[in-house]
């Protein structure tokens, strides 16, 4: 290949890696840097975490159909992302999330069959790595699960959005059966679709363990033999080799590294293919069921489902839902010591999807009780959180040191707070209509949360009022008696 050209097919891995993550594929991108970046060690991870899901509707909803399905549930129905999180793990949740987040975004491009076959795979090696972690008592098996299932992202992304490059090396893969389909991409692309899963991944910062996966330097790594034991095993079952000499002889490399028989690894495998199926139905994945590998699969029983959530940004109340949250908020009375984390998480959804509301911002009353600060939003950029501060001092004249003063719910409008209604609160808040409440420990201010319908316009009415007033009860209710 002359050295120009080769210059412009390196060039070509560089822009279009560049074009999926601002033009095709923002949403995903940006999403799972969110989910990967946050860490199940901080302090404030699963608020972050459950913030993260409820901005997203349909995400929110698939969350919940995963949870409640077969594999995940433990026997009670999930009904708030946050009690998701608490059941099913962080980690486990966000699994659940790159995979809704995947699907959501490459199934949107226009050569569905190709993504379709490589996302089946994605999903039965994933499930089935994940299983052989677990197996191994790997304490890490969640992380797995992701490089598993993320270990093809070039190819998923290449074959979603390549354009003519993808209709190109179609033809050559067509034209010339037999050969190594990486021999192709290295003379069609001046690049082999490895390679951009590796680029994809670093430069979307999915994961130091999938970046360690798609290098070959890691290869022997046991964890990471566990992954391409997962695709082995799945281009095995999609080629229609079940039983093959080749598939046996991974099942019997699985009964040795697990210690089981053979009988045994089989069950398995064959327990994780209807899993995997079951994980692509919750998503709404439906199409996948035509490249299941195993065709015995028993018909269940339909499970019941979290309520229909609207694929929209704005929700409306749910009376159903407001009721399931104050339960879930009384039921961390009896918790000791609080997860104080969880409480938080379980209010702010409560009101998002409880009561509909466009937005959610909490501020914290800081140690010396100087100022009030942003710490968690629903609805709001960073930059607003960060920005926003007052000062709860009784003499300030600003609505949250009011609301801090008189232990009581506000309904703040233009009309009826012009003197605490400041332009500085106007600012920062970005609206001139909002509820806005106490939270308490005892008779200490804790902080405050104010809601509103800005984003929508939509009008807020006594009910709503009614609804915030009784969250607010019920948090102040868990702060003064657990902290």
């Amino acid at each position: 290949m002359p050295a120009a050209q080769e210059v412009s097919r390196r060039d070509y891995l560089i822009s279009f890696a560049d074009r999926l993550a601002q033009e095709d594929m923002p949403i995903f991108s940006a999403t799972a840097k969110t989910i990967t970046s946050i860490s199940g060690s901080e302090t404030s991870s699963m608020t972050d975490l459950t913030i993260g899901i409820l901005k997203d509707p349909s995400l929110t909803a698939k969350v919940l159909r995963l949870a409640n399905s077969i594999h995940y549930s433990q026997g009670g129905r999930v009904s708030t992302i946050s009690r998701a999180v608490m059941q099913l793990g962080f980690d486990a949740v966000k699994s659940i999330c790159l995979s809704a987040a995947i699907i959501e975004e490459l199934l949107k491009g226009p050569r569905r069959d190709k993504v379709l076959l490589e996302m089946s795979k994605a999903f039965h090696a994933a499930t089935q790595a994940k299983s052989i972690a677990a197996a191994k008592k790997d304490p890490g098996a969640e992380e797995v699960f992701v490089a598993a299932l993320l270990y093809r992202v070039g190819h998923i992304a290449f074959w979603a959005y390549g354009s003519k490059q993808a209709d190109e090396l179609d033809r050559a893969i067509e034209n010339r059966p037999g050969e190594p389909q990486e021999h192709l991409e290295k003379e069609v692309l001046g690049f082999t679709l490895d390679q951009l899963s590796f680029k994809l991944a670093n430069e979307w910062q999915l994961g130091d363990f999938l970046s360690k996966s798609l290098d070959a330097e890691h290869k022997k790594n046991p964890r990471v033999q566990t992954v391409l034991l997962g695709h082995l095993l799945a281009h095995e079952a999609s080629s229609g080799r079940w039983g093959s000499e080749k598939f046996n002889k991974l099942l019997t490399g699985i009964s040795k590294y697990l210690g089981t028989s053979i009988e045994e690894a089989g069950s398995m495998v064959k327990s994780n293919a209807d899993e995997a199926v079951e994980m692509a139905e919750k998503l709404g994945f439906k199409e996948f069921i035509r490249f299941t590998p195993y065709e015995e699969q028993e018909a269940k029983d339909e499970e019941a489902q979290p309520e229909s959530e609207a694929e929209s940004l704005f929700r409306s109340p749910n009376p159903l839902l407001q009721l399931e949250v104050l339960g879930e908020l009384n039921l961390l009375l009896n918790e000791t010591p609080l997860n104080l984390n969880a409480f938080l998480a379980t209010l702010i959804e409560g009101m998002s999807r409880g009561i509909g509301m466009d937005r959610i911002l909490l501020g914290i009353v800081n140690q010396d009780r100087t100022a009030i600060r942003g710490r968690y939003g629903l609805g709001w950029e960073s930059a607003a959180i960060d920005q926003f501060s007052f000062s709860p001092s009784p003499l300030s004249q600003n609505i949250f040191s009011k609301v801090l003063r008189e232990k009581g719910c506000i309904w703040v409008k233009a009309d009826n707070m012009k003197t605490h209604l400041t332009t500085d609160v106007r600012m920062k808040v970005g609206c001139d209509e909002f509820f806005v409440g106490p939270l308490q420990l005892k008779s200490r201010p804790f902080g405050a949360i104010c809601a509103d319908r800005s984003l929508s316009g939509r009008e807020l009415d006594d009910e709503d009022f009614t609804c915030f007033r009784f969250f607010v009860k019920a948090a102040n209710a868990v702060l003064s008696s657990k902290l």
